[in-house]
């Protein structure tokens, strides 16, 4: 007998390759600026916020580069939305909703962020219950917080969800809550590691396989 666990969402670097994207908006718009491109630095996301624009001016006066935010931030909203209607992200997380329960989503970032994931999702008819970021809420992974909020919203069980996660040192904060935690292993895991549950891909088949959980019958 096996009973199935409701997955719930990172969104950078576990959808889609955010530090890769990013950091591609920024070499693009800074090599038709004419700088050259061995001399770009990498864009640390963890430092600033792409979808701020007062963020993304600090990083290029801290690095002596010239060009406007606006259009970095225009060329990853570009790059993001091509990368997604690309790919299989759309029919996995609709098959997920109609097969495993609705989807959720709980991400460090910003409120900009979510707005434009929202409307991403909306075009690709893609449903949702439930969608927390740091900002609104005031607290960053692993933070027990982030994912009561998203708890909160759906009011029900953390045993219900499986976490899915690509950077393990933070993400595993959702077992703090009662959630399990699966590891995306397909983008950028920023050097962390873990033990557990863990994909290689998130594919429909690997979510399906890590959100089932045998029970035995006594």
């Amino acid at each position: 007998m096996a009973r199935i666990k409701t997955p719930v969402f990172d969104i950078g670097d576990t959808l889609l390759p955010d530090d890769r994207l990013m950091n591609e908006a920024v070499k693009d718009v800074l090599v038709e600026q004419g700088y050259p491109e061995k001399d770009i630095p990498r864009f640390p996301i963890y430092e600033y916020n792409i979808f701020k624009l007062q963020e993304v001016h600090d990083f290029l006066m801290s690095n002596n580069l010239k060009a406007d935010p606006e259009d970095i931030v225009e060329a990853y909203r570009r790059k993001a939305r091509r990368f997604i209607a690309g790919s299989e992200i759309p029919e996995t997380l609709m098959r997920c909703n109609s097969q495993l329960g609705t989807i959720g989503f709980i991400s460090d970032n910003s409120v900009e962020e979510k707005e434009f994931m929202i409307d991403v999702f909306r075009n690709h008819y893609i449903n949702y219950e439930g969608y927390v970021v740091s900002e609104e809420v005031g607290a960053e992974k692993p933070s027990r917080d982030i994912f009561q909020a998203f708890l909160n919203i759906r009011d029900e069980r953390a045993e219900e969800f499986t976490y899915f996660g690509n950077n393990a040192r933070v993400d595993q904060g959702c077992r703090k809550v009662g959630m399990e935690f699966v590891w995306v292993k397909q983008f950028n895991t920023f050097g962390s590691d873990w033990n557990g549950k863990q994909i290689e891909e998130l594919s429909f088949e690997n979510i399906e396989d890590a959100v089932r959980e045998e029970m035995t019958q006594e």
